[in-house]
């Protein structure tokens, strides 16, 4: 893992305000060199996410990660419970 990833990899865990597993660390370090070749756009699924829109974040969630339904439910549900503080 390299600097810029490492830090990215820090402010994630600083939005979901906890320390991350290693194979959440590892997913996301994959996820980071998938960024890094082609151009993405968080943007909406960050904003879904803020505007408790579940159903839409999901559905983003997929189409960037191509992540099954399940997984990408208990991802933005997780990261929802953290932006509210729950």
């Amino acid at each position: 893992m390299n600097i810029n990833e490492a830090k990215l990899v820090s402010f994630v865990t600083s939005l979901v305000k906890e320390e991350l597993d290693e194979y959440s660390i590892n997913r996301l370090t994959v996820f980071i060199k998938e960024c890094q070749s082609k151009p993405i756009d968080l943007k909406p699924l960050f904003d879904y996410m803020i505007s408790n829109r579940k159903i839409e974040a999901i559905k983003e969630h997929r189409r960037l990660t191509g992540s099954y339904l399940k997984e990408s439910k208990d991802e933005v549900e997780r990261i929802m419970d953290r932006i509210k503080g729950e």
